[in-house]
């Protein structure tokens, strides 16, 4: 099946949404109380893959479905911010911010303190502080003191205002 369907509880009503064209990944979250954050597969064969389609919203009142980046495919949920402006998302080519007006951009750690000689090959499970100052990635890659083809993983905390890192 092919549709979201969304249940008003007090009003005892429902609706059922299904997207035009491609097909629904199986991720959804709440953005704010008329948009849903989702995944959606545009050709057949992204969905054979280890993804969740690419970042969508659904915008209830409407009940247009709008794909954010046609790119790039999610390869874990991704997290709005506290503000509701900026979503951070991890996709196969890194990790990424999409905030309206600008599109999709790269998170990029260039300039930022605290990263060591470790250097981070795969981004998953954006995390942002409740103030939104902060975001965290689960992040992955290969480990410079282990033996060749070890990889180890972490939390990484980017303090967004003081482009500084810490691990945890």
């Amino acid at each position: 099946q092919n549709s979201i369907t969304v249940t008003e509880l007090a009003a005892d009503f429902e609706q059922v949404f299904s997207p035009e064209n491609g097909r629904l990944s199986g991720f959804f979250g709440w953005a704010d109380p008329q948009t849903l954050l989702v995944g959606i597969w545009l050709t057949p064969e992204e969905g054979d893959g280890p993804n969740i389609g690419h970042l969508a919203v659904l915008d209830i009142s409407s009940g247009q479905f709008s794909v954010l980046d046609k790119d790039r495919l999610l390869s874990s949920p991704p997290a709005l911010d506290p503000s509701g402006e900026i979503i951070a998302y991890a996709t196969f080519g890194g990790p990424m911010l999409y905030q309206a007006g600008t599109g999709p951009q790269p998170f990029r750690l260039d300039g930022y303190t605290g990263l060591d000689e470790f250097s981070p090959a795969m981004f998953n499970s954006p995390a942002w502080s409740p103030e939104g100052l902060e975001l965290a990635w689960v992040v992955s890659g290969p480990n410079p003191g282990a033996a060749e083809g070890a990889w180890q993983s972490g939390v990484l905390v980017a303090d967004i205002s003081r482009q500084a890192t810490q691990w945890l």
